[in-house]
């Protein structure tokens, strides 16, 4: 199975699909793009926003973040 198949683009960042139907991510579409590496972003409990959570990539700091609109988290994030 080609897991590269299992990952897709939502919200401008990854979410990779697991074997039992659980998303992991958001992951950095940097880390991604460039090398295929699934490093998952953390959330930036520091800014708030009514409709979106903040995402940093911990490897790029503090230069990739990502603003996740709230309905997106919903589909992926249980």
């Amino acid at each position: 199975m080609n897991r590269d198949a299992l990952v897709l683009l939502d919200g401008a960042v990854y979410w990779e699909k697991r074997t039992d139907g659980v998303y992991d991510g958001p992951l950095c579409p940097v880390c991604w793009g460039l090398n295929h590496k699934r490093l998952p972003m953390v959330k930036n409990e520091h800014r708030n926003h009514p409709e979106y959570m903040f995402y940093d990539c911990a490897h790029h700091t503090p230069f990739v973040d990502r603003r996740v609109p709230k309905s997106i988290l919903e589909k992926y994030v249980t």
